[in-house]
């Protein structure tokens, strides 16, 4: 019921159902100011033609914004797709150099006569250090 009273209270508040018509040199019914039929078609046409401007104006940008948000999608869809190929190619020279490595150390037969000629050589430097020292030591002291 009082949605009901709104709506009809809201029907008869409009501005166009509130038209009289007034012949010139009539006494007008109320106070206020009149317009002739071209000046209201005139203010009406004024203003629905401002309303279709303002709609115009905000699709527009509304256009605008969604061209922006699309193109910057995009341009962060390729660093996306760009950085995951870069991952993907380091990924493989990584693999590569890997199993270089791995073919390096393990292919290579002789790293045990390299460590054991390693230990004989450091023993025999100091070995024959040592015996320098001591005979500079019993040169001096006789």
């Amino acid at each position: 019921m009082r949605t009901l009273c709104l709506t009809i209270f809201f029907l008869f508040s409009c501005t166009s159902y509130a038209q009289v018509a007034v012949e010139k040199g009539q006494p007008a019914p109320e106070a206020g100011i009149f317009l002739t039929k071209e000046q209201a078609a005139k203010v009406i046409a004024e203003k629905q033609a401002a309303e279709q401007i303002c709609k115009i104006n905000q699709d527009s940008a509304l256009e605008r914004l969604k061209a922006k948000c699309e193109y910057e999608k995009g341009l962060l869809n390729n660093e996306l797709s760009y950085e995951k190929s870069k991952f993907t190619e380091i990924s493989k020279l990584r693999d590569v150099q890997d199993e270089k490595l791995y073919d390096r150390i393990s292919d290579s037969g002789d790293n045990l006569y390299w460590f054991a000629g390693g230990i004989v050589a450091g023993a025999a430097t100091a070995a024959a250090v040592s015996i320098s020292i001591v005979l500079v030591i019993n040169q001096v002291n006789p």
